[in-house]
């Protein structure tokens, strides 16, 4: 099945890089083994992002959130591999909105 064109197509984040969401963004982190260390999500209106959305660990296995449009976005580890995790960040539509029965 092919993308809508308005769809950006995913990626996998960089772990203690820092983004800016175009649109909406589902990010998701995923536990795949190996030396771990916890991962925790930051998000804000200024470079570097200083809201703490969370944070997971290996027991959890996973974690998911939500980046709402022109927010900065961070994946912090101890690790710059991610410490046994791995993540991917999905672009939602652009002109999705709160009106549209979210």
């Amino acid at each position: 099945m092919e993308s809508p064109a308005n769809f950006e197509p995913r990626y996998a984040p960089l772990f203690n890089e820092v983004y800016q969401a175009v649109g909406f963004t589902f990010v998701t982190v995923r536990f795949e083994g190996g030396r771990t260390n916890p991962v925790e999500m930051f998000v804000g209106d200024e470079n570097p992002p200083t809201v703490s959305l969370g944070v997971v660990r290996a027991e959890h296995g996973t974690a998911s959130w939500l980046v709402r449009p022109d927010e900065y976005w961070e994946l912090t580890c101890k690790r710059d591999d991610g410490g046994g995790f791995t993540a991917l960040a999905t672009p939602m539509y652009e002109e999705l909105s709160v009106g549209d029965g979210l």
